[in-house]
């Protein structure tokens, strides 16, 4: 996050990692964005209440910005919201508000401080979800179909519900958890994988419980279920330009081919785009292939042309590929190399943003840049005392070239060298 038009300079002049941000995009920063933000940031509002010691310790570079404004993720929450609801989690806190020792704990100020944070927050789970609840009813009271207005009083009533109380049933189950999940990566800015743990174990009580009851039928789980899926998934999806049946008929024939299909281990076969370094081995022990290549090469890393097949350029691939339903695939991998000479005048660099621009827009997920030349390559396995910092795209991440076995730098050597776009 850039906090100010010195950010975006930085950016453009360091010598290491540069990002060239386009003048027009600085204005516009200047013009609309950091003045619209500005006194409303999670960043400004941290600042605002934590002590002097705090900031000077991030003056000083105890603390960094990524851990500043956010949580970093890759956390499964556990079962605990399925037997206790805010109200029993506030009660607990209360009690160790009650035994805090002032006297001998020289962190119970700091205990108590978080202990209050706590506090504030389940109250703030509770306050989200009655406002929920408040809207539903709203809607029940204009609502004139009958089943609707019965859905939308349940809904309310599950609102009521959790996540101030445990969850009784299955549904009451899905929605705590949901509220739970919005207020985690709402409170803590999560970086990324925010997840539900085992949520198939933690609902399986709940269901079978009203399975046995007869309060619940299969289709209605079925149903509660399939309604979370959609919410997880409720996010805008990429465009779909341009995609025809015929053009993506292959494609799809292969994934209704795959998808889904028993493997041998008991589970299911499921299309995947994302070789990893997994194409140099299974190049390795594959014969040779009817598009002409060699037995023992290389196959194609994700959905990257294979060597030297790209005869018609990076615009020409990035259009190719977004005729395909990458969504399907659960993500994808796009490897493009670039002489440096391609690079070197800023109109250039534009010329490059519009690729991924253009190829995002298409519907691809995912593409990464080689810039660096033959010749320098090969001189790099020549002298790797010489090239120590050579540092190269692989498959979705970087790696040290000279840190790579023989196998993978000549995979990198031999992807098409584009000298135009």
């Amino acid at each position: 996050m850039c906090h100010s038009v010195e950010d975006f300079q930085v950016l453009n002049s360091r010598e290491q990692q540069r990002y060239i941000i386009s003048q027009k995009d600085i204005d516009t920063y200047e013009r609309e964005v950091i003045p619209y933000w500005n006194g409303r940031t999670m960043r400004e509002r941290i600042f605002s209440h934590v002590p002097q010691e705090w900031k000077a310790a991030y003056e000083a570079g105890v603390f960094t910005e990524f851990m500043e404004q956010r949580a970093p993720g890759h956390t499964a929450l556990d079962g605990k919201i399925y037997q206790r609801g805010m109200l029993d989690f506030k009660k607990e806190i209360r009690e160790h508000i009650q035994r805090l020792d002032f006297l001998n704990d020289p962190e119970a100020t700091d205990k108590l401080e978080e202990l209050h944070a706590m506090n504030i927050s389940c109250d703030a789970a509770i306050l989200f979800a009655e406002r929920h609840a408040d809207l539903v009813e709203r809607m029940a009271q204009n609502e004139t179909e009958p089943q609707r207005r019965k859905e939308l009083k349940q809904i309310a009533e599950v609102c009521r519900r959790v996540p101030a109380h445990a969850p009784r049933n299955l549904w009451e189950a899905i929605q705590m958890y949901w509220f739970v999940h919005l207020g985690t990566i709402t409170e803590l800015n999560g970086w990324d994988a925010m997840n539900p743990g085992h949520f198939d174990q933690h609902l399986q009580p709940f269901y079978e419980k009203e399975i046995t009851e007869g309060t619940l039928t299969r289709d209605q789980a079925k149903e509660l279920i399939s309604c979370f899926w959609i919410k997880v998934n409720n996010h805008p999806a990429p465009p779909k330009v341009g995609i025809t049946t015929r053009e993506s008929g292959t494609y799809n024939d292969l994934l209704a081919a795959i998808d889904g299909k028993p493997n041998v281990k008991g589970g299911q076969y499921h299309l995947n785009m994302l070789s990893t370094t997994c194409h140099v081995y299974f190049g390795k022990v594959l014969g040779a292939t009817p598009n002409g290549r060699f037995s023992g090469k290389s196959i194609s890393d994700g959905t990257s042309p294979l060597h030297g097949c790209d005869t018609h350029g990076p615009t020409a691939v990035v259009r190719s590929l977004g005729k395909l339903d990458q969504v399907k695939s659960g993500g994808t991998l796009l490897n493009l190399r670039f002489v440096p000479s391609l690079l070197k005048r800023e109109k250039d660099v534009e010329k490059l943003g519009h690729l991924i621009r253009s190829y995002f827009t298409l519907g691809g997920h995912h593409i990464q840049f080689n810039i660096v030349d033959t010749a320098n390559l090969l001189a790099a396995q020549a002298c790797p005392e010489d090239y120590r910092d050579l540092m190269v795209r692989m498959a979705g991440y970087s790696d040290y070239f000279n840190d790579m076995n023989a196998d993978l730098q000549q995979e990198i050597i031999e992807r098409t060298e584009n000298e135009g776009f």
